[in-house]
Formats: C-alpha cells, structure tokens, sequence
C-alpha cells in the first residue's frame, strides 16, 4: 500500500482493503440482503461504541426544550448520539429502522457507500478504535474482506 509520512519517524501504511474505493463500496451497497448482517446482529450489542469513538462519526439528536417562564423561551439542543441506537431512527412514532441488522448496515453503508460518493473518501481513518473498543470484539475490516 501507499506509505504516508505522519509526524517525525512515525509511518502509516494505507490497509489494502481501501486501495481500491469503488470495489469496497459496490460490495457494501449490494450486501443489503446478505445473511452477514444477521449474524453480526447476533453478537453485536446494539450499543454504538463503534461510532462513539470514531472520529468521523457524527450522529447527533435535537430536541427542543421550551422553557415555561415569564418570557417562554425555547432553545434546540444539540446531543451526540449514535445510528446504532434503537430510537435513533425514530420519527413521529415511527422507527424507520427497527432491527439491529439494518441499523448495522447502515454504519457500513455510510462509511463505505455514502461518504465515498459525497466526499471522495471512505469514512475511516483506520485508527483502529472501533475494533479496540467493541465489547462483541466485532472486527469490520473482517466483516469488509468477507464481503468483497
């Protein structure tokens, strides 16, 4: 892979498994009906740690508070959140996507599809957090490789 000077004597090598962006993206983008995503769902706890410690997550929710004073003020409040979670994508009543597996897929499709297509790169910095942090020691450059 490419080799890119970090800081002083300190050096990444670029993961072959992003070398190629159109191939990993195409691969994501068909797999939505792949069993891969139920048995991830199997073991994956549904917690969001993945996108909690990732420096491109940036999954938030808003809420409105309106406070019942003499100037009845309201203010939008802005929460770190994460896709993963089950109320994330809740609106009016309706959850758009209740089970885990879609929820899942969706981490991997904006990572590997979206940001791809709307910013050129995939959405990883190959710090590795994810993996070090993710109590079902889930591994996505494995789920990655076995989709391709």
């Amino acid at each position: 892979g490419d080799v890119y000077k970090r800081q002083e004597n300190i050096y990444y090598e670029e993961d072959p498994i992003f070398a190629d962006i159109k191939k990993l993206s195409c691969a994501v983008e068909k797999s939505y009906s792949s069993k891969i995503w139920d048995e991830i769902a199997k073991i994956d706890l549904g917690c969001g740690v993945c996108s909690y410690t990732c420096p491109l997550c940036y999954c938030f929710d808003l809420e409105d508070k309106i406070l019942i004073n003499d100037t009845c003020q309201a203010k939008k409040c802005r929460s770190w959140s994460s896709c993963y979670h089950i109320d994330f994508f809740e609106v009016s009543g309706c959850n758009f996507k209740p089970k885990l597996r879609d929820r899942i897929y969706n981490w991997y499709y904006h990572k590997f599809v979206r940001m791809p297509r709307e910013i050129g790169h995939v959405g990883c910095v190959d710090c590795g957090r994810c993996i070090k942090y993710c109590p079902a020691k889930i591994n996505f450059k494995n789920v990655l490789k076995s989709l391709i």
